[in-house]
């Protein structure tokens, strides 16, 4: 049993036996009783509602499946993670104003821990801003619609970019945070395309205040690297800001 139920159980039973022996010994002890039952109980809150940091892991619901068919799911690419290695996280967050959402996303079971984990921790900390967060079907599947809204996101059954082999996303063990002003920065161009503002680390520091910008001392960053992923925006050969993965790729 909860801590808080156990004390508010304790507070009932002390309030009721000053009651019974208020009865037993008289008009006096009674009075006393009460008073001395009020001053137990008050200190201390019996109060039931949610912690607003909740977040959940839960299977893949049916209709989330049924959603995800020719999205974000396509049975045509081999090697994706299937149905029953995923999970569907919803993960409290704060947007670029403050507000408080629940948001979604889709990893697979073996880091969906892990992806919680970090989310509760920005939020309770108020340490880093999220724009969105919906899985990518709400874009139909399209990552780059997904990137150009700024929507953060985990898993898409999809190529690597600009590459023939299997994306980190379609394994369910990436992520990719605030892609807009996050961009993938590579030697064909920024992607997103609306992203130029924020693909040169002149350009990057010199936002530093913004909300939602990931920056090598963001708590972000901190935070998934104690779960030992990789950020995108270490490696050398190209820079994606946006993305963090399990497999460092």
């Amino acid at each position: 049993m909860h801590r808080l139920s156990r004390a508010c159980g304790r507070q009932r039973q002390i309030a009721s036996g000053g009651v019974a022996i208020g009865a037993a010994a008289g008009a006096i002890i009674r009075v006393l009783s009460f008073i001395a039952a009020a001053f137990l109980v008050l200190p201390v809150p019996c109060a039931s509602a949610q912690d607003a940091t909740t977040a959940t892991i839960s299977a893949i619901p049916d209709a989330v499946w049924a959603d995800m068919q020719g999205k974000s799911y396509n049975p045509r690419i081999k090697g994706c993670a299937q149905r029953k290695d995923l999970r569907l996280l919803t993960l409290p967050y704060r947007d670029f104003a403050g507000m408080t959402h629940k948001g979604q996303m889709i990893v697979h079971r073996r880091v969906a821990a892990d992806v919680r984990d970090v989310f509760v921790t920005l939020f309770r900390t108020k340490s880093f801003a999220i724009d969105k967060m919906v899985p990518v079907d709400a874009y139909g599947g399209d990552d780059d619609a997904s990137m150009a809204d700024n929507n953060t996101s985990g898993y898409n059954c999809r190529k690597a970019s600009g590459s023939s082999r299997l994306s980190s996303h379609a394994r369910g063990i990436a992520i990719d945070v605030n892609p807009l002003i996050n961009p993938y920065v590579w030697r064909k161009g920024t992607s997103p395309p609306g992203g130029h503002a924020w693909d040169e680390p002149a350009e990057r520091e010199a936002q530093r205040g913004q909300a939602g910008l990931i920056l090598p001392d963001s708590a972000l960053v901190s935070a998934f690297k104690a779960k030992d992923w990789v950020w995108g925006g270490t490696w050398t050969s190209s820079k994606d800001y946006q993305h963090f993965s399990a497999d460092g790729r």
